[in-house]
């Protein structure tokens, strides 16, 4: 195909076609009074029976034993993640019935070393364990030679600047939430209450943006590591905002990157294109953002803000130096 035509890409690949920003789509570089050939269409089949949103009856949760765990089926998820009797607090560990002790690194080795003929002797609790004892190891590894940077070069040992927003720790804070790592979980999230802040000089691309820090904030809030004044949920919003300029196109599909110091939002150097894919898979996050703000505003669960402090009673003068100031 022709790449030097601005209007051209595969639309027969596996991510979709490539739009621009006002809406044409790209096509192989054929001439517009060309004719096309008529597609090849299948012969009409019987439409598929849907599939049931719903385990069949054969697979429902069988009843608890008194003492038991619960049972972790499709039925249970369906269960826990809707209406209004879904589960808010993910915090023992998702697929854990019981939160599970983190593997060493020296048990984590017999596994890795285990020889496929004894592998199946070993039981799901030892492998829940060794998952969470990798993502322990995972995480110090990064704790102790690239925090708060966006990621560790695991060679060289030492971290790198990408967007300047410790991309790592707001990237697994949800993985640490199923985990049940609360130490770590405590760490990631004073940090990112704390110290996150969208202002770098950094052309942030949005879809990045989206699947790793908006998604991984939403994420978080949901599993139910929150603060308590949703601090999470609200720096999620502050990124959408910043986010928001790349929508203001003639179609709504967004421009691909903003730069998060100026607002300005931009195509790269290499590409004046939208991908369908990349703007299409944002919807997922950005819906779940919308359902969570929704639900903050609606809730009362959580305490009131506190009142605005009132002035103090007027005094003979109103202090404006250096060490304070009327209010």
């Amino acid at each position: 195909r022709d790449r030097a035509n601005a209007t051209t890409t595969g639309g027969g690949g596996g991510c979709g076609g490539i739009i621009s920003l006002d809406g044409s789509v790209g096509g192989s570089g054929a001439s517009a009074a060309e004719p096309r050939p008529a597609p090849l269409r299948p012969p009409p089949t019987a439409l598929s029976p849907p599939i049931p949103l719903r385990s069949p009856p054969h697979t429902q949760t069988p009843p608890r034993q008194e003492g038991g765990p619960v049972p972790r089926d499709f039925a249970w998820l369906l269960a826990s993640t809707g209406g209004k009797s879904r589960r808010v607090d993910w915090r023992s560990g998702l697929g854990f019935s019981v939160p599970v002790t983190p593997a060493t690194d020296g048990e984590m080795a017999v596994l890795r070393d285990a020889h496929p003929s004894t592998f199946g002797a070993i039981s799901m609790r030892q492998r829940q364990a060794a998952v969470a004892g990798a993502m322990r190891h995972a995480w110090g590894g990064y704790r102790e030679h690239a925090w708060p940077f966006d990621e560790l070069m695991p060679v060289a040992k030492r971290g790198q600047v990408w967007l300047d927003v410790g991309l790592t720790i707001v990237d697994a804070l949800d993985t640490l939430l199923v985990m049940g790592l609360d130490d770590e979980v405590e760490e990631a999230r004073t940090w990112i209450t704390s110290s996150l802040v969208f202002d770098a000089d950094k052309n942030a691309n949005v879809f990045e943006c989206t699947i790793r820090i908006l998604g991984g904030l939403v994420a978080a809030h949901e599993l139910g590591g929150d603060t308590v004044g949703g601090g999470l949920l609200a720096k999620a919003l502050d990124l959408a905002e910043k986010l928001l300029p790349a929508f203001t196109t003639n179609t709504g599909i967004p421009t691909m990157d903003v730069n998060f110091a100026s607002g300005q939002p931009h195509q790269p150097s290499w590409s004046s294109l939208s991908s369908l894919a990349e703007a299409g898979t944002l919807i997922l996050e950005w819906e779940a953002l919308e359902e969570a703000l929704r639900r903050a505003e609606n809730s009362t669960e959580l305490p009131p803000a506190p009142a605005p402090a009132l002035a103090a009673a007027p005094a003979a003068s109103a202090g404006t130096g250096s060490d304070g100031g009327s209010v």
